[in-house]
């Protein structure tokens, strides 16, 4: 009811097998709050560096406005065992 005040999720997926009543099923992929945030043709998105753990939303505006919608997240292995995680 409030869409401007909605919390987005900028890691949705979609299910690698959805049940059969639930064709659009997706895969929420928790970001780790300290990786970084890449537009889609590798470049940092901003101007500022963007972080998922403090404004999403921010996050997935900057993702809408790029003439691809997808975004890579870079982090080292020692903060995805820490902090990546999946539901859904």
């Amino acid at each position: 009811t409030h869409l401007d005040k909605a919390w987005h999720y900028a890691g949705g997926v979609h299910h690698p097998t959805p049940r059969p009543d639930r064709p659009h099923h997706g895969l929420s992929l928790v970001p780790p709050k300290s990786a970084l945030w890449l537009g889609y043709d590798g470049r940092r998105l901003g101007p500022i560096p963007l972080i998922s753990g403090y404004d999403t939303r921010y996050l997935v505006e900057q993702i809408c406005r790029q003439p691809v919608k997808h975004s890579w997240q870079i982090m080292n292995w020692k903060i995805a065992k820490k902090e990546l995680a999946i539901s859904g």
